[in-house]
């Protein structure tokens, strides 16, 4: 009896292996869970660009019924003219990462992606 109590005395926390074998799984576990959120953010950033194609097509339609014309750069036609729909058809211009996003339209005054 008194062999059994020093062998469970002596065998006080875990081994190097066993720790290493929790840390892989650890490890395995966060990389799974990194790849879910990187699909999510990508998923939510092309949701954000189709919703800013709504805003600015909203704003060229709008424009159009008003003057007549589409809000295109002078020098090149299919790209919008963001100072022609700021501010009475868009309060603030839709961005990514910080940068103002620019749109081109076809003939008919539709937002291509």
């Amino acid at each position: 009896m008194l062999k059994i109590k020093k062998m469970l005395r002596a065998e006080k926390g875990f081994t190097l292996i066993e720790l290493l074998i929790v840390v892989a799984i650890i490890a395995i576990l966060a990389t799974m869970a990194m790849g879910s959120f990187t699909d999510v953010r990508a998923d939510s950033q092309g949701k954000v660009d189709d919703g800013s194609r709504a805003v600015v097509q909203n704003a060229v339609d709008r424009y159009h019924f008003d003057t007549g014309g589409f809000p295109t750069v002078v020098d090149d036609p299919t790209t919008v003219d963001k100072d022609k729909l700021m501010p009475n058809y868009v309060r603030n211009w839709p961005q990514s990462n910080g940068v103002d996003m620019t749109f081109t339209i076809d003939r008919n005054g539709k937002i291509q992606e």
